[in-house]
């Protein structure tokens, strides 16, 4: 009943485990493709496997190392600053933000900032006509990009889950792309963190998710988040532009004492206490997922009275038979219900059928949720509006209708993209983002409420093998699913907030991660000071590394020397990227086009600077985006003189007027080249 597609690939199934399949009968006239006669010769592609998960004793002692938390510190009161130039300040229109919008119209206007102002209606705007306003609104010159779009918390057009301000957010981040404006654009906020008071706005709290991949995204042209007091007073309105000016922070908040920066901790093991004993049903969300069966399993082995597992296949889910089998066996008492929590009244009906049917609800576990793959330049409303609802509407549903319930733990799975932020994610950061933000709303109205942000889930869910292996090279291990409940037990024993439990490997993740823009959020971290600190000196190799080279190029012709120089940067580049021959790297093809990014970046630059005894800067894919330019580039680093330029001259004036050309090759018309 799946369709074509599904059957073809069960009969493929079956057939390379030997069972014979009468292929002519299943394609009709399809075509039959001969295998290479020398099945041998063949050269790596996929990437190799990694090592697998680590054994339940080493994850016993490992996961206190797992544990992180965010903080705020304070900064050092900034000296007050000016803003010359143009900058635009994007607002909803009508009321939402007015207030705001123009004191910060009044603040940049005093510290000498030509303001423009484009109001945005979210009812009206695309990014196409968004990007039109401002490039006919901009003029040349801007110099920054203020949006108080954020603001903004009503249903979006046709879309009821997504606020308009975080659908016009990530439409302003795609406009400024299209118009290609690249000053930094600043987002802000208001009451969306929880910075030295109480979070009151976790709807504008997504925004600040999707502010982060927007950084990773496009480095170049963004600025950070800010989120500002109800009131902006003189004080507040300084600090403002401080922060616009530039005082090495980008995720701020300010405050009557002053202004704070988001910071990754440690987070101490808890204290050990009493475990807590579901006194009632427990509701998973998702339940019927490969992490919903390890969370249901343990609750089970707790004694919960009862169970029940939603998802929106519910009992027709794959596994889902088998899973609630087992949990029968374990004497749990198992409801596998088909429900869509992003809908309103399916999640009212489930929390009626749970009150009419069994124990009462005594706590909520939220781990549903869709995962996504989209660079923020090409996510649509409609996708946004899909993995918010999927995430985030569906704990507001359920903190919403349970608010009265008196439930012992309500305990939201949240992920490490709202923690740093995670490329192709924006959606998903976004909704990760408000679980947080709404745990810590949930704890400061008196409620209990924690929201862990996972790191990568190994045993199935949405990290499969491949991408498991990725994600390791960039220094993500996955973890073990029982170290994991584990550490669950941990938070819900311990009645914890908010806590990232991810294992890290430092090494690996922070050069990459603040390869295009520096990141304070980590930083803080002494391994990744310490870290950071090595690979500034990472271009030093060892003395003489690059004797031989430099030996090699002495006394061929300019050619020769370039031939060699470029066939180095396309092996070492070729090995990067694991293909078995350096022809697959053109000379003059584009790095980015080749697969480079951020990651193999720094291993191109390692490579070659262990090549050529250079110091080289982390960048150079980024500088230099083709072999050929990178080749140039190590020339004039060996010789250590600037590579020869040549300046046409379209017109030779008299001797009233000379041209004068200092260390350059000056071709005149006609040709003749004169030094």
């Amino acid at each position: 009943d799946a369709g074509a597609r599904r059957l073809l690939a069960a009969l493929a199934r079956v057939h390379v485990h030997g069972v014979s399949v009468d292929w002519a009968a299943v394609t009709g006239s399809g075509q039959r493709v001969e295998l290479p006669t020398y099945a041998f010769q063949r050269q790596r592609y996929w990437p190799q496997a990694t090592r697998g998960l680590r054994s339940r004793e080493q994850d016993r002692s490992a996961t206190q190392d797992w544990r992180y938390r965010v903080s705020w510190v304070p900064v050092p009161e900034p000296s007050p600053a000016m803003l010359p130039g143009t900058w635009l300040l994007v607002v909803p229109a009508g009321r939402p933000g007015a207030t705001l919008a123009g004191a910060c119209a009044r603040a940049l206007a005093a510290r000498g900032a030509r303001t423009v102002v484009v109001e945005a209606a979210a009812d009206e705007l695309d990014r196409r006509t968004l990007a039109a306003r401002i490039a006919a609104d901009a003029g040349p010159g801007v110099c920054g990009v203020l949006s108080l779009l954020a603001l903004d918390e009503a249903p979006a057009a046709g879309y009821p889950v997504l606020s308009s301000g975080l659908a016009g957010t990530q439409e302003l981040v795609q406009a400024l792309g299209d118009a290609g404006l690249g000053a930094p654009l600043w987002v802000l906020t208001c009451g969306a963190v929880a910075a030295g008071e109480e979070l009151a706005r976790p709807v504008q709290a997504m925004a600040w998710g999707l502010g982060r991949v927007a950084g990773l995204e496009h480095p170049d042209r963004w600025g950070g988040l800010i989120d500002l007091p109800p009131v902006l007073d003189e004080r507040a309105a300084a600090r403002l532009c401080a922060v616009l000016a530039g005082i090495g922070e980008d995720q701020v908040a300010i405050r009557g004492p002053g202004i704070l920066a988001r910071r990754l901790t440690r987070a101490a093991q808890p204290r050990g206490g009493q475990p807590w004993m579901p006194g009632g049903t427990v509701l998973i969300t998702g339940g019927t997922g490969a992490i919903g069966g390890h969370v249901a399993r343990w609750l089970a082995s707790r004694g919960a009275p009862g169970l029940v597992l939603s998802s929106r296949s519910g009992p027709a889910a794959p596994g889902a038979t088998a899973l609630a089998a087992s949990l029968a066996q374990a004497g749990a008492n198992v409801d596998v219900i088909a429900s869509d929590t992003a809908d309103r009244a399916q999640v009212a009906g489930l929390l009626a059928r749970i009150a009419a049917n069994g124990p009462p609800l005594a706590a909520v576990l939220h781990a549903a949720g869709i995962g996504q793959a989209t660079a923020l330049a090409d996510t649509t409303a409609a996708e946004l509006a899909a993995v918010v609802a999927a995430k985030a509407a569906s704990a507001g549903y359920l903190d919403e209708l349970t608010a009265d319930l008196g439930l012992e733990r309500f305990v939201l799975f949240s992920s490490i993209a709202a923690t740093w932020g995670s490329g192709l994610q924006p959606g998903y950061a976004a909704a990760n983002t408000f679980l947080d933000a709404l745990a810590q709303a949930r704890r400061a109205a008196g409620g209990h409420a924690a929201s862990v942000a996972w790191g990568p889930w190994g045993g199935g869910g949405m990290t499969d093998r491949e991408g498991a292996q990725q994600l390791e090279r960039r220094g993500l291990r996955v973890m073990d699913p029982a170290a994991l409940v584990r550490v669950l037990a941990e938070v819900v024993d311990g009645a914890e907030g908010l806590v990232t439990v991810a294992d890290v490997d430092w090494a690996r993740f922070a050069p990459p991660f603040t390869l295009r823009r520096p990141s304070p959020l980590i930083e803080a971290l002494p391994e990744v000071a310490q870290v950071l600190a090595a690979d500034a000196g990472a271009g030093l190799a060892a003395e003489g590394a690059g004797l031989a080279l430099e030996q090699r190029l002495t006394g061929l012709a300019p050619d020769e020397q370039e031939r060699i120089l470029v066939g180095l940067v396309r092996s070492e580049a070729a090995a990067v990227l694991g293909h078995a021959s350096p022809d697959a790297v053109q000379a003059d093809r584009a790095f980015s086009e080749l697969g480079f990014d951020s990651l193999t970046a720094v291993e191109l630059r390692n490579r070659l600077a262990a090549a050529t005894g250079l110091t080289l800067p982390a960048t150079l894919v980024f500088d230099y985006p083709t072999a050929r330019a990178l080749a140039d580039f190590i020339d004039t680093q060996l010789s250590g003189v600037t590579t020869p330029a040549h300046v046409e001259v379209a017109h030779v004036s008299g001797d009233d007027d000379p041209i004068v050309i200092v260390g350059m090759a000056c071709r005149y018309p006609g040709g003749v080249t004169t030094p």
